[in-house]
């Protein structure tokens, strides 16, 4: 089961955020988006319901959801959101502006949300390797949480939410790597010093270990 993630998309200064579990947008963080451009062209604003009572609006709705069952959610609390299929986010950025629809494409043709999921996956498969090489079983979660810091400040990430594609990439290649070292070695501090350095050759291996250390003292206190 994919956990799901809120991934950040910036538009034209603008956050939006994206679901890691099914890949819907928020059309709420749209429609704040695209009535900000819409004011700093002169033009006047669009409401959210206003777009859904159209009636091309719902026609698409229903084409939607004949097809992939689900078109849009609405989630309530503090966050309260309304998320929207991928279809249904480059159709409402068109209502907005063209070149809102423009910037929407870009976003659906990368890979992004797809790399988050696979390093989850990869995750799993090194943490399995892990755990058949530690001889006391149980500081296995201490001993993982070290490693996803480690890992992160390779990638030079301050946080996974806002990771770029390429970033995610690194992330999923380290784990990758890691797991294939620790199934032939027997020491999983060496394979881990090993990958980052595989994967990440810009950086001192040395300076990370000082930086992780400094974050877990600070997680203590």
């Amino acid at each position: 089961m994919k956990t799901n993630v809120m991934m950040e998309r910036k538009i034209f200064g603008n956050v939006i955020k994206q679901r890691s579990d099914n890949g819907f947008f928020s059309l709420t963080d749209m429609e704040r988006a695209g009535n900000a451009y819409r004011i700093a062209n002169g033009l006047s604003t669009i409401r959210l319901q206003t777009y859904f009572a159209k009636e091309e609006t719902k026609d698409f709705i229903r084409e939607i959801e004949n097809r992939y069952t689900v078109a849009k959610i609405a989630s309530r609390g503090r966050y309260a959101n309304t998320w929207g299929h991928p279809l249904l986010f480059i159709d409402m950025a068109l209502t907005f502006h063209p070149k809102l629809k423009l910037e929407v494409y870009e976003w659906i043709q990368d890979e992004l949300i797809k790399y988050r999921n696979d390093s989850g996956d990869s995750y799993k498969n090194m943490c399995g390797a892990i755990m058949t090489r530690l001889s006391n079983k149980s500081n296995f979660r201490s001993y993982v949480k070290k490693v996803a810091v480690i890992i992160r400040l390779a990638c030079k990430v301050k946080s996974w939410e806002t990771a770029t594609e390429e970033q995610l990439k690194k992330r999923d290649r380290i784990q990758d790597v890691m797991t294939l070292y620790t199934k032939a070695l027997t020491n999983p501090n060496d394979c881990l010093r090993m990958a980052v350095i595989e994967v990440c050759r810009d950086v001192d291996y040395s300076c990370i270990l000082d930086t992780a250390k400094e974050e877990f003292n600070q997680t203590k206190k």
